[in-house]
């Protein structure tokens, strides 16, 4: 696994932190900003509200200045460092603080790009087993309400493992019975 580790090839990347928030930015070799952020989330599991507190929902994306006119992209459209580095921020969130989730939510209802980034990291979370893909012992939860995708990373020697367990299942059996 240590030799599947050391094969990304992450951009550099600077981080920030605020109260609820951490912000990432790197810049591709094409010239394109990138964002990954992670907002301190709020009531996504109601039954459990205690996981507040141990719960970020994250999200990724070329910044706003770089949005309406775009440089070139390698010939592929596709930029395999714009993963490694996306992929070695969370693990660096995940390996920082064993007792958090981190939360995935894509709506793919009337918006291009966001559809394109759901497709982009159920992609990334199909490719390898999230284990050797995080290079630790995670499980990723997957579920579809409607037009929108939430994925769910979490440690398996999180404190709260059951507790977020549980929550999915609720919000699995909330979703079925709409």
């Amino acid at each position: 696994m240590q030799e599947e580790l050391s094969s990304y090839n992450p951009y550099k990347y600077e981080g920030k932190s605020s109260t609820n928030a951490l912000d990432y930015t790197f810049v591709t070799d094409f010239g394109i900003k990138y964002q990954v952020y992670f907002i301190h989330s709020q009531g996504d599991f109601p039954a459990h509200p205690h996981l507040d507190n141990h719960t970020y929902t994250f999200g990724f994306g070329p910044s706003v200045d770089h949005s309406i006119l775009l440089p070139p992209t390698p010939k592929s459209g596709i930029d395999p460092r714009v993963k490694d580095t996306i992929i070695d921020i969370l693990r660096k969130i995940l390996q920082g603080d064993k007792d958090i989730a981190l939360m995935y939510i894509c709506s793919s209802g009337g918006d291009r790009q966001s559809a394109a980034r759901n497709r982009v990291f159920s992609a990334w979370l199909r490719e390898k087993d999230p284990k050797a893909l995080f290079g630790l012992q995670i499980t990723a939860y997957n579920l579809k309400v409607d037009n929108t995708y939430m994925s769910v990373l979490v440690r398996d020697d999180n404190e709260y493992y059951t507790d977020f367990k549980e929550a999915i299942a609720i919000f699995r059996d909330q979703i079925k019975n709409k």
